[in-house]
């Protein structure tokens, strides 16, 4: 068998040859003991630097972020959606977060989505009347059901300037 060799400093006793013997850890052993610790370092820095996409992402877009389940609960969202809700949307429905409502929207994408599409759309809420673009897509994690991610970005005034134009050239 073979046998591991570790070099310590700082204080550690060692014989007069300044090595240590530890028996026992077979070369394979270690290999696979080290292969195991460089690929948990790899997943970890992976995990980190998602997580530091999805914060920057949540963070730098200035529009309604929501992911939703497939009872239209609100499982995540970003501040301006918070803003818009009044409070916390998590556990909320995404109907009454988005546009105070108590049932679902009648354009609501939800069943497309959550069959494996992709949805984009114009939309008018009841809340404010503001004009909203919306793509709403399905995000597929790990070990758990196929959610909906739902990015609203608010074009009414590129609405009204539009229809000011087209107000001028008639």
């Amino acid at each position: 068998p073979a046998t591991a060799v570790f070099f310590f400093f700082f204080g550690f006793t060692a014989p007069s040859d300044g090595l240590r013997l530890l028996p026992g850890l077979a070369a394979a052993g270690l290999d696979t003991a080290l292969g195991l610790l460089a690929e948990r370092d790899e997943a970890l820095c992976h995990a980190q630097g998602n997580l530091a996409w999805k914060r920057a992402f949540l963070s730098g877009f200035s529009g309604l972020v929501l992911v939703c389940d497939s009872r239209r609960r609100v499982v995540r969202g970003n501040a301006p959606l918070t803003h818009r809700a009044g409070a916390d949307p998590a556990g909320m429905t995404c109907h009454a977060a988005l546009h105070g409502r108590g049932e679902p929207c009648p354009w609501c994408p939800a069943d497309e989505v959550l069959a494996g599409h992709m949805a984009a759309m114009e939309i008018q809420s009841p809340l404010d009347g503001r004009y909203f673009a919306m793509t709403s897509a399905p995000l597929a994690l790990p070990g758990q059901e196929t959610l909906m991610l739902t990015l609203l970005t608010d074009v009414t005034e590129r609405n009204m300037a539009v229809a000011r134009l087209k107000s001028l050239n008639r």
